[in-house]
């Protein structure tokens, strides 16, 4: 599964919901919650199919983010590429809590807007990139077009040398005629 994902049918557990704090230099850099979510009609002891991932950015609370809480469809971006999804650590802090996390359990990143950031952050690295590139190009197309200049300019000459010659020859001719009458 890959890409924007919509789940229905689901219950976040905003009573097991945990928060990750980063702080840089004494001060808080970035906020992170996982919200376990369960089918409605979820039994005790049934594990977890599905976490949500929320990016607080530096807002520092300890409520659960509001689009978790009594919403039945969750809409984001299903983080299970390579080295993404839950990790070990998620699972024993869940399980800590008396919570067993399937080990397929999807990791939906309810912050979408955040790709775009990288996206456009990116954007001026790519557009550098794609200059360059048609730099290159039209430098080589410029040097292809000098040696084509230059080949065709030597052809023309050697063309032009052998027409004169041709015309000095026939000229010769022409003058010695006009000669031998006198």
């Amino acid at each position: 599964m890959r890409g924007r994902v919509s789940i229905t049918g689901g219950r976040a557990l905003s009573e097991n919901a945990y928060q990750l704090t980063t702080t840089q230099d004494g001060s808080v850099s970035q906020v992170e919650q996982s919200v376990p979510v369960v089918p409605l009609d979820r039994q005790p002891g049934q594990p977890v199919p599905l976490l949500l991932h929320v990016d607080r950015g530096i807002s520092y609370d300890d409520h659960v983010d509001g689009a978790a809480i009594g919403a039945q469809v969750f809409s984001g971006i299903a983080r299970d590429v390579l080295w993404e999804g839950v990790s070990d650590g998620d699972r024993a802090i869940f399980a800590n809590m008396g919570l067993t996390v399937t080990e397929d359990a999807l990791l939906l990143d309810l912050n979408r807007d955040k790709y775009l950031r990288y996206l456009y952050s990116a954007a001026p690295f790519f557009a550098a990139l794609v200059m360059a590139y048609i730099a290159r190009m039209m430098i080589t197309m410029a040097r292809d077009g000098h040696q084509a200049d230059a080949e065709f300019d030597k052809q023309f000459q050697a063309s032009r040398q052998a027409a004169l010659a041709k015309q000095a020859a026939q000229g010769d001719d022409d003058d010695d005629d006009d000669d031998d009458d006198k």
